[in-house]
């Protein structure tokens, strides 16, 4: 999903490392569940993003499911990464979600279970591409070059279900950065700001800006530019995508 992104990050020299979630790209066939996605991110992260020899961490990067993957990953571990950046991830969807959240679940749910997985992709390509400011490479480059597939959509859904930021966000010591569309769901957004630890975790809204902001040509630029700040500032370690 953040391919370009890791791009642009490489090239401000950071050493990024982009892994396939189960159920995705490379891991297409291995069962997903949010125990087997923090397993796969652990993994992962121990053999290509250990610390260094002088103990700086990398700093965890997700968006949308990979952002509340990642709240519940630095609640658990907290000694994996040194920061977070936590994008599109500013609506309630797990514990204690109000009804909409709730109808929204279960309207996917509904979705997934009587469309092929190439719909669904089709339908979320389709939504993406409604602004008129997401190019079409890009898009590509972003959900069917990756891998990104819903052969196991309810178990997605399981995951969103699953997510209770208010009690992992506490146990992360390290500053983490919430970005998220203006336009986008976000009943939730101080809540989870409120409940870290770090005085130095921030939350930036764009104003305008909807669930795919981070691959809007309005804002993509500013999004990588606020992701390298916070990143130099928080710690001189790369950022790991999800």
């Amino acid at each position: 999903m953040f391919a370009w992104h890791a791009k642009q990050f490489a090239e401000a020299g950071f050493h990024c490392v982009c892994l396939d979630l189960p159920g995705h790209g490379a891991r297409m066939d291995d069962k997903l569940s949010l125990e087997s996605a923090i397993s796969t991110i652990v993994e992962v992260t121990n053999q290509y993003a250990p610390p260094t020899k002088t103990g700086k961490k990398p700093i965890y990067f997700g968006g949308s499911l990979g952002g509340y993957i990642g709240m519940e990953l630095v609640g658990r571990r907290p000694d994996l990464f040194s920061a977070a950046i936590i994008t599109m991830c500013g609506q309630n969807v797990g514990v204690g979600a109000g009804l909409a959240a709730r109808a929204g679940l279960v309207m996917m749910s509904w979705m997934m279970g009587w469309l092929s997985a190439s719909t669904v992709l089709s339908g979320m390509r389709s939504a993406a591409k409604s602004n008129g400011h997401i190019s079409g490479p890009l898009l590509l480059e972003s959900s069917l070059r990756t891998g990104m597939f819903f052969q196991q959509g309810d178990e997605q859904i399981e995951i969103l279900r699953q997510s209770n930021p208010t009690a992992s966000l506490p146990s992360f010591e390290g500053p983490v950065l919430f970005i998220n569309g203006a336009k986008d769901h976000r009943d939730s957004e101080q809540r989870w700001l409120a409940a870290c630890r770090h005085q130095g975790s921030r939350l930036i809204d764009y104003e305008g800006a909807d669930h795919f902001f981070s691959h809007d040509e309005r804002y993509q630029d500013r999004f990588v530019r606020d992701c390298l700040a916070f990143a130099a500032a928080s710690s001189p370690a790369a950022p790991a995508a999800a």
